[in-house]
């Protein structure tokens, strides 16, 4: 870790693990900072494994600035040269002055750091590989655990390491979406027919008290691919990496029945397609009334039945948490009746699953705010705690639906259902899945 700071300094650098505890706090003087950390707590004490985070702070000391930058070849007249602001936009390596952008210009995932003209040329050219933060300004960077010695209030090193272009910040894990758009026959949606009810008969289950008999015609929902996309941005943002991403044609069926899912092979899984209930009984599924997903093959589609799934993966990285980005994907009266007849889609692997009790409408922060909330916090300031995975959906549902402030011509809900033992699992602390099921609802917008 390392820092080279406008003017001599007192600085001090603070190391926090996931939950923003100090587990080391070392500080110094001088106009640069190097330390090497050994993996340890204050005082040598041993800290489990995992991702730590570093914090450096400096303030001005105003004393004399008579060093020379190790390696660099320049004088202490260098460092003495005006500092100012520099900006490195996410799409570029090579800095500019911050005065270029005019005011007003959003520099949001912008590297920001002051530094006089010749250290900014000590540091970046050439430039060098993302790693460790060595911005003068605080912020977050990650720390692994690695070899090294005690901090030093050191020279500059001769050639420090340029930040990534956004701080990670969160427990790194696995994840995976997959979507379904319905934009095979363009904007005319695909259609899906009848399901017959599992006696043979003919007979077939009527969706949302509709005609049993009725094709339903399922519109496009193009909004889901940027949705994703964002999704995604944002986990991988705070440092967790993607396993399954899948559109369309790319996700079949087969792919969501049993226990084979790929699903069960990331910690955190996505689905975002249409879903419907069924108000008639279902025989093929155990005599349940339960929830539907259309699932697309090129321009036709066939239902998946909530009873065919069977979420939930074993060891650290299976499957613990499951979102349905779908409407009525747990309607409460069929989810008790599923429960009644003893029919899970589930396994005993899985902590909880998300999803809606009413119809649901695209909503292009609604996913985005979840990872945010479940990986930082509610509002992105500093002491923000990241927020349980089940109030996360809520918060992020209601914060989604607020801020489009649409007419939805009704009540949007939300639901969870999970393992008691799990309602308070956070993405960085969870529980081992041992007690009963149960649900719970809220309404997000009016």
């Amino acid at each position: 870790m390392s820092a080279i700071f406008a003017a001599n300094s007192d600085w001090t650098l603070n190391i926090v693990d996931a939950n923003s505890n100090a587990v080391l706090t070392t500080s110094g003087s001088g106009i640069s900072m190097t330390y090497n950390w050994d993996g340890t707590g204050t005082g040598e004490t041993n800290l489990p494994a995992g991702i730590y985070y570093y914090l450096i702070s400096a303030e001005t000391n105003g004393e004399s600035d008579d060093a020379q930058i190790a390696g660099s070849g320049l004088s202490s007249d260098d460092v003495l040269e005006s500092s100012e602001l520099w900006a490195i936009a996410p799409d570029s390596d090579s800095p500019v002055p911050l005065a270029l952008y005019p005011p007003g210009f959003d520099t949001n995932g912008f590297t920001i750091f002051s530094a006089t003209p010749s250290q900014e040329i000590a540091l970046y050219a050439p430039a060098l590989p993302a790693q460790n933060s060595m911005t003068s300004s605080s912020g977050f960077s990650p720390a692994y655990s690695g070899g090294g010695s005690s901090a030093a209030s050191q020279r500059a090193p001769n050639a420090p390491q340029r930040p990534p272009n956004n701080p990670i910040r969160g427990v790194g894990g696995t994840f995976g979406i997959a979507y379904d758009t319905y934009t095979a026959n363009g904007t005319n949606g695909i259609g899906i027919g009848p399901l017959d009810n599992g006696l043979g008969l003919g007979l077939y289950i009527p969706m949302q008290g509709g005609p049993a008999s009725a094709t339903v015609t399922n519109p496009p929902l193009p909004p889901f691919k940027t949705q994703a996309a964002d999704f995604i941005s944002e986990m991988q943002l705070y440092g967790w990496q993607c396993g399954l991403n899948e559109a369309d044609n790319q996700l079949s069926i087969n792919q969501l029945e049993g226990s084979g899912t790929p699903f069960n092979n990331v910690e955190l899984g996505v689905l975002m397609c249409h879903g419907t209930y069924g108000t008639g009984i279902d025989y093929a599924a155990g005599g349940c009334e339960q929830m539907y997903f259309p699932i697309t093959s090129g321009a036709s589609a066939q239902y998946l039945r909530m009873s065919q799934m069977n979420l939930g993966g074993s060891g650290t990285n299976g499957l613990k948490w499951f979102a349905l980005f779908a409407c009525n994907s747990l309607y409460q009266h069929n989810w008790n009746n599923m429960q009644s007849h003893g029919v899970y889609p589930y396994n005993s692997n899985l902590h909880l699953l998300m999803g809606f009790d009413s119809e649901g409408f695209t909503s292009i922060n609604l996913l985005k705010y979840w990872a945010q909330y479940m990986l930082f916090g509610e509002h992105l300031f500093p002491g923000a705690s990241p927020m349980t995975v089940k109030a996360a959906w809520f918060a992020a549902g209601q914060n989604a639906y607020i801020e489009a402030n649409y007419d939805f011509g009704g009540d949007i809900t939300l639901g969870v259902a999970g393992d008691s033992a799990c309602q308070n699992d956070t993405l960085q602390n969870s529980s081992t899945p041992g007690g009963s099921w149960t649900y719970t609802s809220q309404v997000v917008w009016q």
